[in-house]
């Protein structure tokens, strides 16, 4: 389960299997723009084709989240923290795209030891 601001709230035995467990993960860094982030290396859990689609995307749904809470100090912190990532970020804000991700399908490699 994953907020409007991209930060993950729950996670399914799956899914930790697939993307990596957070139990060792802060919770204030249990987030999917951060972790799609260049700089901090996670992204790579993804195909290298998947990586622009990715950050437009939760570029796009942060810029709808800041829209229903301009005021909101997480938003704020959150753009703060990417805009320190990288060229990336900012490319994909001066995009001015807003969109509000429910659903979609995402490849990703299979997990070690699976068949």
């Amino acid at each position: 389960m994953i907020s409007d601001l991209g930060d993950v709230l729950a996670q399914n035995p799956l899914s930790a299997v697939v993307f990596g467990g957070l139990s060792v993960v802060p919770p204030a860094a249990r987030n999917c723009p951060r972790a799609g982030s260049p700089s901090l290396g996670t992204r790579v859990r993804f195909p290298v084709g998947q990586h622009d689609d990715l950050a437009r995307a939760h570029t796009a749904t942060l810029r709808a989240a800041r829209a229903t809470h301009p005021n909101g100090p997480r938003i704020a912190e959150s753009l703060q923290q990417l805009r320190f990532t990288g060229a990336e970020f900012a490319d994909c804000w001066d995009r001015h795209e807003i969109s509000v991700r429910a659903n979609g399908r995402k490849a990703a490699p299979r997990p070690a030891g699976v068949g």
